[in-house]
């Protein structure tokens, strides 16, 4: 058993592949499963699924929902031993291998490559690049998810951000600025606002003789900012243009550019 949640939400087993549509219940197994092993309450569960305009009997409707999503379980392929539905006061909680979700294992992949930079740059480009090959998308594409699904999705979300900031940095401390321009533009045109990028960006193309377009990337974000949000460009970015500017050969090390850390918790939450 493997279930995918990160693009297309997808259970598979060794003889079958099902992909859940989206329903009250999906959204109800989604909110347990971003939680594993830990207990929700049921007020927490309604409050998922039913928004906007809760039953009449709100916990009545909760545990008629629980049995008809422990059958969708059944016919999904998942048995009660992978994974079990029980009620735990004041609510209920989803047990489960978390091994078999891919969410924990990207997890702690982000976790490894951010432990491990910037002491072991070829470790954490290792773990960032694996976790990557893992993300296919939003979590759970397609599917309405409540509040504590969108609370997991953001952090998915953010953990792939972060894991694309290690890939480069590692990359950059390792001396492969011309690789990761490519992957750096992309990057700067689908996140316009983290300036990290930007950053990034200005110094491998800084290392790789092409000074010019570094000053140019600076210029296009400091022009963004001001325009779409009204803001100047952080500190640090401001701080490698004057050090470009100044011929700085620091800015040609390549050493780690700031050696910084992300405490995450297991599994989404």
């Amino acid at each position: 058993m493997l279930i995918q949640c990160l693009g297309a939400f997808i259970l598979s087993t060794e003889e079958t592949q099902t992909i859940p549509r989206p329903s009250g219940r999906a959204t109800l197994f989604i909110a347990l499963l971003v939680n594993a092993n830990d207990t929700l309450t049921s007020d927490q569960l309604i409050e998922e699924i039913w928004p906007d305009h809760i039953p009449d009997d709100p916990y009545g409707s909760l545990h008629a929902q629980i049995s008809r999503l422990r059958k969708d379980m059944r016919n999904w392929g998942i048995d009660g031993v992978t994974a079990n539905i029980c009620h735990q006061h004041p609510g209920y909680m989803l047990t489960i291998d978390e091994s078999l979700v891919d969410i924990s294992t990207f997890t702690s992949l982000v976790e490894q490559c951010t432990a491990a930079f910037p002491s072991d740059p070829e470790t954490a480009m290792e773990c960032a690049r694996r976790g990557l090959e893992i993300w296919h998308g939003t979590p759970f594409t397609a599917h309405r998810v409540g509040f504590l699904g969108k609370i997991a999705r953001m952090r998915l979300e953010e953990s792939q951000l972060i894991a694309q900031e290690v890939l480069v940095d590692s990359a950059l401390a390792m001396g492969l600025h011309r690789h990761s321009i490519g992957r750096l533009k992309e990057l700067v045109v689908t996140h316009p606002y983290r300036e990290r990028f930007h950053e990034q960006l200005m110094t491998a193309l800084y290392r790789s003789g092409r000074q010019g377009e570094a000053l140019q990337v600076y210029r296009e974000a400091c022009t963004r900012l001001h325009r779409e949000l009204g803001i100047e460009p952080s500190p640090p970015l401001q701080q490698l243009m004057n050090r470009m500017l100044q011929q700085d050969p620091a800015v040609l090390d390549y050493s780690p550019l700031t050696p910084w850390g992300l405490h995450t918790k297991s599994f989404a939450h």
